[in-house]
């Protein structure tokens, strides 16, 4: 210790000076980690969003497929006289007044 001292030439550093400094450093280090939760809490926000994003768009995307193909079918058994009366065969309560 003594050799630090005069390679400083000689200056004595007071206790509160030294104490003052690691306080200094523990608050960077501190403040250092707050700032990396955040930044990793808002990219996990921004990918759930993204998943959601893209879960809702598989779901409309899904969604018109089925109204596609509901419409094709609606369309097949109004001009289609065999798939008219196969529909009316399979839901009505009475399949002879088909």
């Amino acid at each position: 210790m003594k050799n630090l001292i005069s390679k400083l030439g000689g200056i004595a550093i007071p206790s509160w000076v030294k104490i003052a400094g690691v306080g200094l450093l523990a608050l960077v280090i501190v403040l250092w980690f707050r700032g990396c939760e955040s930044t990793q809490d808002k990219r996990v926000v921004e990918s759930k969003e993204t998943g959601k994003t893209e879960q809702r768009a598989e779901t409309a995307e899904a969604g018109l497929l089925a109204t596609e193909k509901a419409n094709a079918a609606a369309s097949k058994v109004a001009t289609d006289n065999e798939a008219r009366k196969a529909s009316c065969a399979k839901y009505s309560r009475t399949p002879e007044n088909c």
